[in-house]
């Protein structure tokens, strides 16, 4: 089975490269191969908004790691992997903080970065606790189902990335319809679930055993399976969290190739439905007449001139100010410059051709370029470098 995986990855990733219309499909193809020979899952915590997620994380790793609050408070993705302790911030932008932890919530509270102002893409944190040891990546996602629209999109989003998913539900409150769709939508790409109950601590055992049988019989029916195992744990009080440890890491040491093999399988089928509806929009567009075909090409064109206009008034303010600026800081600055104009890009190519396109995001890349050349203390060449990625990224669309 892991040979033919295997083998369906590689046939894949040549196929998408054979035309720049799959090339987002082929980078995660890639990026799928990689995980595939890392042998690492991805467990991710999903749910409802205040069903305890954090708290839960916090718990199996028994570790303080992650923050909490009596309001929603995670607004974006956070990945922790086994490792010496770091926190980085990754932004939309391409570019990487690392951060102190009392700086934390200033980037993932929804109270201090409302709706996700800073444009952070997610938060990767290393911990040293043995319960990831093994080659678990525990994610923690933001709840789905408040007033927070992008928080909901956010963990829709990442479930695609989920190998295996802890379902959280809480006593607290019935499965509602927002959590029945979301667990639709979930199994479609994870091939593995644990449902935890949550907050045991706040009932009798009579109403305990209630609740529990009311969700088995309603997810038996969503997912057509004939039995659940749902795991009852008070994540505030630890209660229960050595069983779901046992039952999580004793799946993972036994039968984690078939969980990530499946995985991979399902992303695949996501993957390639994706591919053939873009190939299909693309053949869509080859049929429009000559003359609507050019008013769609001179319109990208034209946008293209006047992002590379734009594109050289920088490049002339860097320059401008030479003698006040920090190389390391300008190969930065343009760094980021160079992403924000594949990220216009690809947002034009969307609004023009209903295409989605996209390119590589690097952090300090112009400053790797910059060093790898020698160069010393020359401003001139890292806005050289600047001007020759930007100029690059507009022409691959345009050849």
């Amino acid at each position: 089975m892991a040979s033919e995986i295997k083998k369906d990855l590689e046939r894949a990733k040549e196929l998408f490269s054979a035309t720049q219309v799959c090339n987002a499909e082929e980078k995660k193809v890639k990026e799928l191969i990689e995980k595939q020979e890392k042998n690492e899952i991805v467990i991710s915590v999903i749910g409802q908004f205040k069903r305890g997620k954090s708290t839960l994380v916090n718990a199996l790793l028994d570790d303080e790691i992650l923050p909490v609050g009596i309001v929603p408070v995670t607004s974006v993705v956070t990945k922790i992997e086994y490792g010496k302790k770091k926190i980085r911030v990754f932004f939309d932008r391409g570019n990487i903080k690392e951060i102190d932890a009392n700086e934390l919530p200033k980037y993932v509270n929804e109270q201090e970065n409302p709706n996700n102002k800073l444009g952070v893409l997610s938060i990767g944190m290393n911990s040293q606790s043995d319960f990831i040891k093994d080659g678990i990546i525990l994610v923690d996602t933001p709840g789905v189902g408040s007033v927070h629209r992008h928080n909901t999109d956010a963990a829709y989003a990442f479930v695609k990335e989920s190998d295996g998913v802890i379902f959280m539900i809480s006593v607290d409150s019935p499965i509602n319809e927002i959590e029945i769709e979301f667990l639709k939508n979930a199994k479609e790409f994870a091939s593995k679930f644990y449902f935890v109950v949550n907050k045991i601590d706040n009932v009798s055992e009579d109403e305990l055993v209630q609740y529990i049988s009311y969700c088995k019989t309603l997810l038996c029916a969503i997912l057509d399976i004939a039995d659940v195992n749902m795991i009852p744990v008070s994540a505030k009080k630890r209660f229960g969290i050595d069983e779901l440890k046992r039952v999580l890491l004793e799946d993972v040491q036994k039968t984690s190739k078939e969980i990530l093999e499946r995985s991979a399988q399902m992303k695949l089928l996501d993957m390639i439905k994706q591919a053939l509806s873009k190939i299909r929009l693309y053949t869509r567009l080859l049929e429009l007449s000559i003359s609507k075909l050019s008013q769609k090409y001179e319109r990208i064109k034209e946008y293209m001139r006047e992002l590379g206009e734009s594109n050289t008034k920088l490049a002339e303010k860097f320059l401008k100010n030479e003698e006040k600026i920090d190389t390391v800081v300008l190969a930065k600055e343009c760094t980021l410059a160079v992403n924000d104009t594949k990220l216009a890009i690809t947002k034009k190519v969307k609004e023009i051709f209903d295409i989605e396109y996209l390119f590589e995001l690097g952090d300090m890349e112009i400053l790797k370029t910059y060093t790898l050349s020698n160069a010393k203390g020359s401003v001139d060449l890292v806005v050289g470098e600047f001007l020759k990625q930007e100029e690059d990224a507009r022409n691959e669309i345009l050849k």
